[in-house]
């Protein structure tokens, strides 16, 4: 998709590195050059230049990176000189394409359909150097068949919908970087996945706003290499979501439906490191599984994952950070009632936070496919890491913590040193009452609380301490106790 959406009208739209009079051969010739400065080709059968109109017959693209080569036709398209100094893209109500990809020998094919309504794509001068494209559509629909993991998996279609399109790219030349701003809006996305009798999805994304940035060094092989200054961001908003699933599984047939009240997709990457931040707020969903006995209702007040991750190596460690936090999970009480009918349990939402960062040694570079050949040992190596916070809240218990921890390694594994404080609250309540359901038995419950009250303190009534150590010879103690 990343290589033909909105296909060959935009042909990564907002590339200009000519930067010759605006008319419909100088944008044609911006996307060729562009294309060759990163190593690929651009080009068309035949091209008819005619009254201000420049006619592009059967588009194709290709590139070869680290002997993976993959292919591209786009179909035909027509750029036209307006009376303004601007130029606008005309693309068919229907335009049919196809890419190719062959990686060690294995080559597979993927056919794609753009359809649009009313799509005007406008190209004008922003300054003397400068490019700026202007999107609106009432509707345009991407769908790509044949994709596959394998001989083994049964095909999938995607479709993609964007309803009340609005975006404005810009680009400008600053030396070897070409930089690039773009803004926009669309009041509904639809992406639908079929899998061939498995699986049929529909997600619907509505009032989205996405802005994002780049700066592209060009020269082939300079794309986020090391020591690459390209970078590029992105943040879509939404305001909400639902999500439709059916399917078959070997164990039977399963339904899967819910929604958000509004979220957000963050991506960021430089040649150094690469971050995702995803976020939700509100969401709920409902499942009928095969082989259980109700349908599962849960609810999750917010949701955000962050990650950032180093991915080129080098003499110093290279920072990393991670952080999870799923607040108010609730169950429903039908499902609560399964496992606890009599309500031995509190039915607390629960919360989960895990928030640490820290340093590694990276020794490999991950935009660079050749450097796994020859890797011995993992490609990261954590030199330490700092647990920021820990909170697991689950049943009316409560564990908190923190640490700060060190690595060394003895050739097979890291060693820890350092220490964590962990603090649980409720822990014995939570042990009376799964023994009261039934699920411990009163012996082991009793073995737990012996061996709580040696590698913690009680503090109140129901709260216990405990301050783990990893010491520099390998040894651990809880408390002073030790356990290795």
């Amino acid at each position: 998709m990343s290589k033909e959406i909105i296909a060959a009208a935009v042909l990564l739209s907002s590339a200009s590195t000519a930067w010759a009079d605006l008319s419909a051969p100088a944008i044609w010739a911006d996307w060729q050059q562009y294309y060759s400065s990163l190593g690929g080709t651009l080009s068309a059968e035949a091209e008819d230049y005619a009254d201000g109109t420049l006619t592009l017959t059967d588009i194709s693209a290709s590139f070869e990176i680290a002997g993976q080569t993959s292919a591209a036709q786009y179909g035909s398209i027509a750029l036209e000189e307006q009376a303004d100094g601007s130029v606008r893209i005309l693309l068919p109500e229907r335009l049919e394409g196809s890419s190719t990809t062959t990686v060690d020998g294995e080559t597979i094919t993927q056919d794609f359909v753009v359809t649009q309504q009313d799509l005007n794509i406008i190209v004008r001068e922003d300054g003397p150097e400068g490019r700026v494209y202007d999107m609106a559509g009432a509707q345009v629909v991407y769908e790509v068949s044949g994709l596959s993991s394998g001989a083994d998996t049964p095909p999938a279609t995607v479709t993609v919908t964007m309803e009340g399109l609005s975006a404005e790219t810009s680009s400008r030349p600053e030396g070897v970087l070409t930089v690039f701003d773009q803004d926009g809006t669309l009041e509904t996305m639809t992406l639908g996945v079929v899998v061939q009798d498995q699986i049929d999805l529909t997600y619907i994304l509505s009032d989205m706003t996405a802005d994002g940035s780049a700066t592209i060094e060009t020269g082939e092989g300079n794309f986020l290499q090391p020591g690459s200054q390209s970078a590029v961001s992105s943040t879509l908003t939404h305001s909400g979501g639902t999500l439709e699933m059916t399917g078959v599984s070997p164990q039977g047939p399963f339904q899967i439906n819910g929604g958000s009240d509004g979220g957000r997709i963050a991506v960021s990457m430089d040649a150094e490191q690469l971050t995702y931040d995803l976020a939700s707020e509100q969401s709920r969903m409902n499942m009928t599984l095969p082989a259980f006995p109700a349908p599962v209702a849960l609810t999750l007040g917010s949701a955000e994952t962050n990650l950032t991750f180093p991915i080129s190596s080098g003499p110093e460690p290279k920072p990393y950070a991670l952080r999870l936090a799923y607040e108010e999970l609730a169950l429903d009480d039908t499902i609560w009632s399964i496992f606890d009918p009599t309500g031995q349990l509190p039915r607390d939402p629960a919360t989960l936070v895990i928030d640490l960062d820290g340093t590694a040694d990276v020794a490999v570079d991950f935009f660079d496919p050749q450097a796994f050949e020859n890797l011995q040992g993992p490609p990261l190596m954590p030199q330490s890491m700092a647990i920021n916070t820990l909170n697991l809240a689950l049943a009316g218990a409560a564990l908190t913590g923190s640490g700060d921890l060190s690595f060394t390694s003895n050739g097979l594994a890291p060693q820890p040193v350092g220490t964590i404080e962990l603090a649980l609250d409720g822990g014995f309540a939570l042990l009376d009452g799964l023994v009261a359901m039934g699920v411990l038995p009163q012996q082991q419950a009793g073995f737990f609380r012996g061996m709580a009250g040696t590698v913690a303190q009680q503090v109140g009534e129901d709260r216990l301490e405990t301050v783990i150590e990893f010491t520099p010879e390998g040894g651990i103690t809880a408390n002073g106790m030790p356990l290795r």
